[in-house]
């Protein structure tokens, strides 16, 4: 039909069309090739599990540049890549050995469509659609080759005083066990004046997901809106925000819905002679609902908290800083209700000596506790890594009522967690902590150090009380020899008072004093640290070392080091029953060295570390790598190895990770 209508136009309009013919610009080939070898050994006493995975992929990509008409009417770009992965996976676990020590074939189709409507101007709009192979080691089993697609579209207006941004996005990811499809939706506006802003939100994401023939569904739906006002020459700033999520979750057998309505207002103002004020106030609702289909059960939690604060502060030259805080928070659900008030004062001085500086500070706070029954804690926040430990921020805490999930970070989807199985409880005090131990896999990031985004639900233990908390402590540094030597003493006390009701357990009497020195120089640093905490529940003395040293050896050459050194001992108490000494030492070394005629950078760490407490814990690592490029080639190489060894009661725990690696580039043209 184009070539008909081309044909039957004038040939001066024929003329005038082939300026809307695309043009090439750039034309680029490159040839990449990837080459890993992973192993993993986890032995308790000979016995245990002892992985390799070794993994192969060459691929040719074409990519190419252009633009239609103008560059400055639409910019595209297109790119095409296709290769073949080779993977060979063995195990000593015969019933996950399935097709081990023979090679798999995966072919790899990878592409990327994209362009730009407009660049360069206030209002343009961006249209991609894409396809991507990657590969994930595995560790257990076989490595997963996920497909993922995407494709979208996305509008920008950018002219003062106004921003708008709509966007589409659509994309799947297709496992070996899994598909993922997910829907975003998002649209945002702004107006920007000198002295007044206001902005808001939208975005909703519906997901599906298929794992192990398991299907759910996943809907989250969030509305925002934020102003701000200055006024007096920028010394009064007054924040709004406003939003509301709402998420609906189907996971088959279990089903959820929950909404959650915040407002924040934040206040500054700059006053007079140095005086300076804050008041900040935040409202939360949230509730929650989830039905389980096996027992027919449903459940219902809702909570409502309210904080306020105030701060006036002021500073005498560059000298005296004071400040004094007035906190209050309320948490009221249909289990029980909590209020908190707090007042502190604090202040720090700061003078200058012959050849150094003092620098003294003070603090002084009391907390009144008022709690009836048991109140709920609705979605707290946290985040952390497999194998981190979070504290919950209140005490007192019925374990049996603690929920947690994880957000799903391909999709933002909730994922439940089971005790035992992804997290264990550390209980110290009155204080609740979690450990994490696993990712459920519908949820697992292929980044070992990928940090997760945790919501906890709790309750309080059941009973009312009437608690004062008291906190005092002052600091003493002193800067010396133009900061040669920094020696410091810090000191703290806290105490509990009961004035109504009653507790679960013991009013915590607790002091703290650290004594220490510190060393540095331009290429070092040393630190001596001396610490006591008496205290009802975990006394304990604590001594610790730890020395920094970096330096430029030459124009190329770059030396890091650290060692550290710490001994803790644990007294006997509510928490320890029988003293338990605890020492860390260890320390890294770090060397890269730079060949700029030959465009070569290698990169050496090497760490140890040793841990004797009721175990005694071994553990050596080192990485290198290597980068050379020259011309149109790209080269990496490198080498990660760690070795860990236990020595538990029931035998020796010895754990042996490697993994080498080379990735080659080369620009064909």
């Amino acid at each position: 039909m184009i070539m008909i209508v081309v044909l039957a136009a004038p040939s001066a309009a024929r003329g005038d069309m082939q300026q809307f013919f695309p043009k090439i610009v750039g034309f680029e080939g490159e040839l990449d090739m990837v080459m890993s070898d992973e192993r993993n050994k986890n032995l308790v006493r000979g016995q245990g599990v002892d992985t390799s995975d070794t993994y192969f992929a060459e691929k040719i990509v074409l990519s190419t540049t252009g633009f239609v008409y103008h560059p400055r009417f639409l910019l595209f770009l297109a790119k095409l890549g296709g290769g073949l992965g080779q993977e060979k996976f063995e195990t000593n676990n015969p019933a996950a050995n399935s097709g081990g020590g023979s090679w798999r074939n995966n072919p790899l189709w990878e592409y990327e469509l994209r362009t730009i409507l407009l660049p360069e101007h206030p209002y343009n709009l961006e249209i991609f659609a894409l396809r991507r192979n990657p590969f994930i080691p595995g560790r257990t089993g076989w490595g997963i080759h996920p497909v993922n697609h995407s494709q979208g579209a996305l509008f920008n207006y950018r002219e003062r005083p106004w921003s708008i941004r709509l966007g589409y996005t659509h994309s799947t990811t297709e496992g070996d066990q899994s598909t993922t499809d997910t829907r975003n939706l998002n649209a945002g506006a702004g107006y920007f004046l000198e002295n007044f802003s206001l902005s808001g939100a939208y975005s909703r994401s519906d997901t599906h997901n298929s794992f192990v023939q398991a299907g759910s569904e996943f809907t989250n739906e969030n509305y925002s809106l934020q102003n701000q006002i200055r006024l007096f020459d920028r010394k009064f700033f007054l924040t709004s925000e406003v939003s509301w999520n709402f998420f609906d979750t189907n996971a088959g057998r279990r089903s959820g819905t929950s909404d959650r309505f915040t407002w924040t207002e934040q206040m500054m103002m700059y006053l007079p002679w140095n005086f300076e004020t804050h008041l900040t106030y935040n409202h939360f609702k949230g509730a929650e609902k989830s039905h389980e289909e096996i027992s027919d059960t449903e459940s219902r939690f809702s909570s409502t908290t309210d904080t306020a604060g105030f701060t006036i502060s002021h500073r005498l030259y560059e000298s005296l800083f004071t400040a004094y805080n007035f906190n209050y928070s309320s948490l009221k659900s249909p289990t029980g209700d909590l209020e908190d008030t707090t007042n502190s004062l604090n202040a720090t001085y700061t003078k200058r000596i012959p050849r150094g500086r003092l620098t003294a500070g003070g603090f002084l706070s009391k907390t009144f506790s008022d709690r009836n029954s048991a109140p709920t804690v609705i979605n707290e926040v946290h985040n952390a890594r497999i194998f981190d430990e979070f504290p919950l921020a209140r005490t007192d805490i019925d374990e049996s009522s603690v929920r947690i999930n994880v957000r799903d970070p391909g999709t933002g989807a909730f994922v439940d967690l089971s005790r035992d199985t992804h997290y264990l409880f550390i209980r110290v005090g009155n204080t609740l902590t979690i450990k994490v131990i696993a990712i459920p896999a519908e949820a697992l990031s292929p980044d070992p150090l990928f940090v997760y985004e945790f919501h906890v639900t709790y309750q309080f233990s059941s009973g009312s009380s009437e608690l004062e908390t008291s906190n005092v402590g002052y600091s003493l540094k002193l800067v010396l020899l133009n900061g040669f030597i920094n020696p410091y003493y810090n000191y703290s006390h806290r105490s509990q008072k009961v004035l109504a009701g009653s507790i679960p357990w013991v009013p915590d009497e607790s002091t703290t004093r650290t004594a220490g020195v510190t060393l540095e120089r331009r290429f070092y640093y040393l630190l001596l640290e001396h610490q006591e905490v008496l205290s009802i529940y975990n006394p304990s003395r604590r001594d610790r070392v730890a020395a920094n040293f970096r330096q430029d050896v030459t124009g190329t050459t770059n030396l890091d080091m650290h060692a550290y050194y710490s001994k803790v001992e644990n007294l006997e108490g509510v928490s320890t029953p029988t003293q338990i000494t605890e020492t860390s030492s260890g320390g890294d070394i770090m060397i890269q060295q730079r060949f700029p005629p030959r465009n070569l950078t290698l990169n050496v760490l090497g760490s140890y570390s040793q841990r004797k407490s009721v175990f005694d814990t071994v553990t050596y690592s080192m990485s290198t790598a290597l980068t050379w490029t020259q011309d149109k080639l790209e080269l990496s190489l490198g080498a990660n190895v760690s070795h860990s060894e236990t020595d538990l009661n029931t035998g020796k725990q010895e754990s042996l990770y490697q993994r080498f690696y080379l990735s080659l580039r080369r620009k064909l043209f």
